[in-house]
């Protein structure tokens, strides 16, 4: 929760260089916070369930990628005599 105030507090100057209107800028922080720690909440959820299995897919990919690169460059490559 304190990351999410100093965040707001933080984007407090960016807001006020798009407009002056006080009320928008902190209504803006207060939807801002609210969203924040709702999105934290989903992406924690999502990174317990989840997170094994996706680096799983994506270490099995990129390493088939590369034996695949390795056996296309050798069966290609011109031969040296």
């Amino acid at each position: 929760m304190a990351a999410d105030i100093a965040f707001a507090i933080d984007s407090i100057p960016a807001a006020f260089a798009a407009t002056r209107d006080p009320a928008v800028i902190w209504t803006a922080n207060a939807f801002a916070l609210l969203g924040l720690g709702a999105l934290l909440a989903l992406v924690d959820i999502l990174m317990r369930r989840y997170l094994d299995k996706t680096i799983a897919v994506i270490l099995a990919f990129v390493g088939t990628k590369i034996l695949a690169d390795m056996w296309s460059m050798s069966a290609t490559s011109p031969r040296s005599a």
